[in-house]
């Protein structure tokens, strides 16, 4: 796999979606509820997105890269913020310990992984959308 072709926005979406992946199957480890497994997968297809083109220039997306981006970034940023809501008053209580730590990586790489999906969403908008002279 040649990473040097991936731009910057592919780069810190797959870094992103990565961290989102370990967090996540961390957090299913530690209990920290099943709805991790949303943000587990997001996470997975965003690195999926970001890659196959790499790994298989042959196959195509079922849709552009930036929507589904964006849209898998929002499923993890929401279901990992509805977990944190969840377990607020231990997250605040105890959030020296490692579990809450990794808890709270996942949760900021959940939010850039979204904001990954907007940027390259915007550059595709930007590069489709007629110019109007």
């Amino acid at each position: 796999m040649n990473t040097s072709k991936l731009g910057s926005t592919d780069r810190v979406a797959a870094a992103a979606a990565a961290i989102v992946v370990v967090t996540a199957l961390l957090s299913l480890s530690s209990d920290w509820g099943l709805l991790m497994v949303l943000s587990l997968l997001a996470g997975i297809g965003g690195l999926a997105v970001v890659l196959l083109p790499s790994l298989s220039p042959a196959t195509t997306l079922p849709a552009q890269k930036g929507i589904s981006l964006r849209a898998l970034g929002a499923v993890a940023a929401v279901s990992t913020t509805l977990v944190a809501f969840d377990w607020l008053g231990y997250i605040v209580g105890n959030f020296i310990e490692f579990d809450v730590l990794q808890f709270v990586t996942g949760l900021v790489a959940a939010f850039v992984m979204l904001g990954a999906g907007v940027a390259a969403y915007r550059s595709e908008a930007r590069t489709t959308s007629p110019s109007h002279a």
